[in-house]
């Protein structure tokens, strides 16, 4: 609505616009959507939104402690539009004090989607309560040999999926080429918590890059299908795969 648009803060305001959906493959598109084009922004407070936050240019938004919750029904919180770069930071919070992109209880959806080619780079906040049939807090896609760039540091926390299971962090996979999770420079804290699924799992499959040889990531980084189990790769310590 009007007063929560006026709470993200940058040069341009967030802007609503209704488009037709169109397009096939792993385009993004979606009929009501907020806009967020390339800017800095942060939260000033709670805000709830009736429709997709769409990321059409290169972005950052801080949380700034507050949270962004979803109120309808299948609609992802935030898409980021292929070939673009988003940035999601939390200035402000510690432990459960961090903002949350999340959905309220009575709706469902997806908490980020991440368009081909495009980057995501998660260094706080927690992504918490989404569902959705694959990937309910962050679908990390691949189309055309071009997959999408997910970057994680920080404590960044998951909790996501429907009553009895988890759906955290889903990874597509596109002929021979996978999404991967990429920790980044820094590496993850102690209280970080990554569950993942790949969409096409396999032994020795490497679902993430930038392990630091030195920490241990069984209760770091884990996978979501009872089926597997991640390690340290055998071969190069610095990746993660999956075992039974």
């Amino acid at each position: 609505d009007t007063e929560s648009k006026k709470l993200m803060r940058g040069e341009d305001e967030w802007k609503s616009q209704g488009v037709s959906a169109s397009g096939g493959g792993t385009t993004i598109n979606y009929v009501l959507k907020y806009v967020l084009s390339e800017d800095n922004y942060y939260l000033g407070t709670d805000i709830t939104v009736d429709r997709v936050i769409l990321i059409t240019g290169d972005a950052t938004l801080c949380l700034n402690g507050n949270s962004i919750t979803g109120k309808s029904y299948a609609v992802d919180v935030i898409g980021i539009k292929e070939n673009v770069k988003f940035t999601l930071t939390d200035c402000k919070g510690n432990g459960n004090a961090y903002g949350k992109i999340t959905h309220a209880s009575d709706s469902e959806g997806r908490g980020i989607s991440v368009g081909s080619n495009a980057t995501f780079n998660m260094y706080g906040g927690s992504i918490t309560r989404n569902t959705a049939d694959k990937g309910g807090g962050v679908f990390v896609n691949v189309y055309d040999g071009k997959a999408a760039t997910f970057t994680v540091s920080g404590n960044v926390t998951f909790g996501n999926g429907k009553e009895g299971s988890s759906d955290n962090v889903y990874l597509e996979k596109d002929g021979e080429k996978n999404a991967t999770i990429t920790i980044g420079e820094g590496g993850l804290g102690t209280s970080a918590n990554i569950g993942v699924t790949a969409s096409t799992p396999s032994v020795g499959l490497v679902v993430a890059t930038g392990a630091d040889e030195n920490t241990n990531y069984g209760s770091i980084i884990v996978s979501d299908d009872d089926t597997y189990k991640v390690t340290r790769d055998s071969s190069d310590g610095t990746k993660l795969g999956l075992v039974l």
